[in-house]
C-alpha cells in the first residue's frame, strides 16, 4: 500500500472507527488530531502535539491502532508514534521507538 493510499483512504476510515468507538471527548483528545506519514511499505508514523500524548497513546491504544490500520490496509503495519520534542528531531524519535519496543508495534 502507498503512503497516499493510507494517508486517503485508510486512516480517515480508521478516524471514523475511533469516532465511533469512543465517547466525544476522548475522540478529540486523543485521535482527532494525530497527523500520519507513511514511512515505509509497512510503517506508519503518527505525529502527536506533544511527548506526553505520544507517550500516552502508545501505553494505551497501540495495540487497538495497529489492529485497526492493519485491517484497513489489508497488512500488518507498524505504528510508531511521534511528538515534536526539542530532544528528537523527528528521524532520531522514531529510531529510539523502535528500538525501545522491539520494531514498534
Amino acid at each position: 500500500m502507498t503512503e497516499t493510499s493510507v494517508t486517503l483512504k485508510v486512516w480517515p476510515l480508521v478516524l471514523e472507527e475511533l469516532r465511533s468507538t469512543f465517547s466525544p471527548d476522548t475522540f478529540n483528545t486523543w485521535f482527532k488530531n494525530l497527523i500520519p506519514q507513511w514511512n515505509a511499505e509497512d510503517q506508519l508514523t503518527l505525529s502527536t502535539g506533544n511527548e506526553f500524548s505520544a507517550i500516552w497513546l502508545e501505553e494505551n491504544y497501540l495495540e487497538l491502532l495497529t489492529d485497526k490500520v492493519s485491517q484497513r490496509a489489508g497488512c500488518m503495519v507498524c505504528l510508531l508514534y511521534t511528538s515534536p520534542s526539542p530532544r528528537d528531531c523527528g528521524p532520531d524519535l522514531v529510531c529510539r521507538l523502535l528500538l525501545e519496543n522491539g520494531g514498534g508495534g
